[in-house]
């Protein structure tokens, strides 16, 4: 009899758990509704010591299931040719009970990443370890119309470099 008290209970208390769990994601979520939109403009990767290209960078930003997902579906393109060079396709979600995010991105390469993600002063950093040891941290600013971003790689070794820059404007 108690056993079913018990699970009563839980039936009953559960569907307020949940809604304050989903409560509390949405306004974590809320921080990065700047993101939202189309944007568009220059960057480059760097591949190698020496190889950098120049990328024609677009970015759709928008939210999923009533903004507990945010979703990052970009793509750079050759700025001559107008070929496509990178796709990627994201999914930003609130981390339960912190007040931080996780961030899985994926290329068409075939690559995933799953990476931690968190506001630093007014940037938003998202990072994740290569298999190698090494971490690639990414910073975005958004001021106004105007979302910049910068990756580095960083050996676990040593002094790591640029790797990436782009400079968005709102569409």
């Amino acid at each position: 009899m108690r056993l079913k008290f018990i699970f009563i209970m839980l039936f009953l208390c559960s569907p307020s758990l949940i809604a304050q769990s989903v409560e509390q994601k949405l306004k974590i979520m809320q921080k990065l509704e700047l993101m939202q939109g189309q944007w568009a403009g220059p960057a480059w990767s760097q591949r190698g010591a020496s190889e950098r290209i120049n990328i024609h960078q677009a970015e759709n930003v928008y939210t999923k299931l009533g903004g507990q997902l945010l979703v990052i579906d970009g793509k750079g393109t050759d700025p001559v040719s107008g070929e496509a060079i990178f796709e990627a396709f994201g999914v930003i979600s609130a981390r339960d009970g912190l007040d931080e995010y996780q961030f899985s991105a994926y290329t068409m390469e075939g690559n995933h990443a799953l990476a931690q993600a968190r506001f630093e002063d007014d940037k938003l950093v998202w990072w994740f370890e290569t298999p190698n040891g090494a971490t690639i941290r990414y910073e975005i600013l958004i001021v106004q119309d105007t979302w910049t971003e910068n990756g580095y790689y960083l050996p676990n070794d040593s002094t790591g470099y640029h790797i990436f820059h782009m400079e968005l404007q709102r569409q």
